[in-house]
């Protein structure tokens, strides 16, 4: 598995049930981690890029960095907020 979404989501799928289990009480089903882009990606994400592009016509997902997370939180606190980002 590639990392498309680099080290958000750390550890194996087992233990990131057992955090959020252990943290958060969760008791429902978690998804597994999948590949958004390249060689291994998802069939259902390789359909929907299919659908429709990207900016600029690019059939794949945009991955949020920590950079533009920042950016975002900071523009809904200045009264920025109902802002939609669609890639």
């Amino acid at each position: 598995m590639s990392f498309s979404f680099g080290s958000q989501e750390p550890g194996t799928e087992s233990e990131i049930v057992s955090f959020c289990s252990n943290t958060y009480g969760v008791s429902f089903p978690i998804m597994a981690k999948i590949d958004v882009n390249g060689d291994a990606e998802h069939p259902v994400y390789k359909f929907l890029k299919s659908q429709k592009s990207g900016v600029l016509g690019l059939k794949r997902i945009k991955v949020r960095r920590r950079k533009q997370r920042k950016r975002k939180a900071e523009t809904e606190e200045k009264g920025g907020g109902d802002r939609t980002d669609v890639d």
